[in-house]
């Protein structure tokens, strides 16, 4: 039809253009509202395919203690690290959990993870294939947070 029309397609911008468009999708696939991290099934099954189990969250019905737990995996949305710098906001899934996670209309919890890197402050907690996300960013201590540094769950 362009060359019908005598016009010419410019195919490199075009295809520049695409690529964009796909990268802003993907952005947004990985965030759902209010910047939220989330996984899709690649994240999962990378994480499955890594040895990482679901995380174990029958500590959520124990109220009011600190519970004990390792940091198994740090997510930015779109891809995963061995540690992250303070002031980052990621996603980390832990071996175990008193936190619960947004579910059945649910609110989820809010609180800190203590670790030998200062706190990490939890905004949000989500479920993604049996992997609890702890959502947030932290300041202070060390200046990174890495895999299996240990984490106390302090629930608000």
């Amino acid at each position: 039809m362009v060359e019908e029309r005598g016009l010419l397609v410019d195919t490199q911008g075009f295809n520049n253009a695409m690529d964009e468009a796909r990268e802003r999708s993907r952005s947004a696939q990985n965030k759902q509202a209010g910047g939220t991290i989330a996984m899709d099934a690649d994240a999962t099954a990378a994480l499955r395919k890594q040895g990482v189990a679901s995380t174990d969250d029958k500590f959520k019905f124990i109220w009011f203690k600190d519970h004990e737990s390792v940091v198994k995996a740090i997510y930015t949305g779109y891809e995963f690290l061995e540690s992250v710098p303070a002031g980052n906001e990621v996603g980390l899934v832990l071996e175990s959990t008193s936190f619960y996670a947004e579910q059945g209309g649910q609110i989820f919890d809010t609180g800190i993870l203590e670790g030998s890197f200062g706190s990490f402050q939890v905004c949000n907690v989500q479920i993604f294939g049996g992997f609890i996300v702890h959502i947030g960013s932290f300041n202070g201590g060390s200046s990174r947070i890495s895999l299996g540094d240990k984490v106390i769950c302090k629930v608000n």
